[in-house]
């Protein structure tokens, strides 16, 4: 696994010197006020005002002024800083704020609080996380991983049983277990989340009781999904002649997709059941084309966007609408794509029906909609 001191990024831009007629004061104080919604006032800054003249000539002005990092940028780097730090939790909740003010969703906040303060250690993992113990470092078959894992011994007789816990990202290679009869494995997940993939098929998200039954001389890998520390028992069935064979790692392309993979609980499944006036018919179809073009294109949860159009009855439209989850739906209304569409068309619809629908076969989802493969 690559670690920090490896990497070397290239040296940032620098910032465009400031214009003439600068001053720091009465621009900082104008950054402030736009950043935050409103003048900046209060207790703190009436009983020290040197304070609040710093805050406002250095770092709103000084700082934010500065063009070679966009203010929501800032706020994404300031929120993330002040989320590592339990006692900066008050700071971080007015940041958070100030960051909604500055494109920054609620849900994109949550996100970067949790990626933050997912524990970078397992011993800091909740006392209640599995009742599995974490095990030591697995460095036998480190080798065979990207990123850490951990090995727990629970039982050599009769059926051997190891405990296997995953940093978050870590994955093993693609391997297989070989047997004349019998043999193979079976995972039974005790923590967290992550995948199972057979060469060949879509990936399966696994989460906690999720069971996984591999067969003999199947190749396969599994891990912990990206922002998840993931934890699993690993039986080995008895067969003849069994071996392992551990083959190449899983490249970062395949752990992408394994993510992107869709489950039956996170989808939003929808058809949507419109009728167009006659008169803008032509007009409708091109917007919701181009709506469904580009928000598959530019988009990652959204899975489909597909209309269609009744043969004998050319003005009632269908469109079938798949998203990876809620959030991702919730993130499509606010996109420019599709407000320029809602408001465009809204003239040109003469009714509208919303049909919840229940997914039946995630597994193959990718096999049919194609996206990023």
């Amino acid at each position: 696994m690559k670690v920090a001191e490896e990497l070397k990024p290239d040296e940032g831009r620098t910032f465009t010197p400031f214009k003439d007629g600068y001053d720091s004061l009465k621009d900082g104080t104008a950054n402030q006020t736009r950043l935050c919604g409103a003048p900046v006032k209060g207790v703190l800054f009436d009983f020290h005002p040197q304070l609040d003249e710093y805050l406002k000539a250095h770092l709103f002005g000084d700082i934010f002024e500065r063009d070679n990092l966009d203010w929501r940028t800032r706020e994404i780097v300031t929120i993330a800083a002040l989320a590592a730090r339990p006692e900066t939790a008050p700071q971080m909740t007015a940041h958070i704020a100030i960051g909604k003010n500055n494109g920054i969703t609620d849900e994109q906040a949550a996100e970067i609080v949790r990626r933050v303060q997912m524990p970078s250690d397992p011993a800091r993992l909740p006392s209640d996380w599995s009742p599995i113990p974490i095990g030591e470092p697995n460095t036998a078959y480190a080798k065979y991983f990207i990123g850490r894992s951990y090995l727990h011994k629970l039982t050599l007789d009769q059926v051997p049983a190891f405990g296997v816990t995953f940093e978050p990202g870590c994955r093993n290679n693609w391997h297989v277990h070989h047997a004349k009869t019998g043999g193979g494995q079976i995972l039974i997940v005790t923590a967290g989340e992550g995948f199972y993939q057979e060469w060949g098929k879509p990936a399966r998200r696994l989460r906690k009781g999720d069971t996984v039954n591999i067969p003999a001389n199947i190749k396969h890998w599994h891990g912990a999904a990206p922002d998840s520390w993931f934890q699993h028992i690993a039986l080995e069935v008895p067969g003849t002649e069994n071996s392992n064979e551990w083959l190449e790692p899983v490249d970062d392309a395949a752990y992408a997709a394994a993510e992107k993979q869709p489950t039956k609980s996170d989808l939003l499944v929808r058809i949507a059941e419109i009728e167009v006036y006659p008169e803008h018919l032509e007009a409708y179809l091109a917007a919701a084309n181009t709506v469904g073009a580009e928000s598959v294109a530019k988009e990652p949860g959204v899975v489909c966007i597909f209309p269609m159009q009744k043969k004998e009855q050319s003005t009632q439209i269908r469109i079938v609408e798949i998203y990876r989850d809620e959030a991702a739906y919730k993130a499509h209304l606010e996109t420019p794509h599709f407000k320029a569409y809602k408001t465009g068309t809204l003239h040109m619809v003469k009714s509208l029906n919303l049909a919840p629908m229940q997914p039946l076969d995630t597994e193959h989802m990718n096999l049919i909609f194609r996206k990023d493969q």
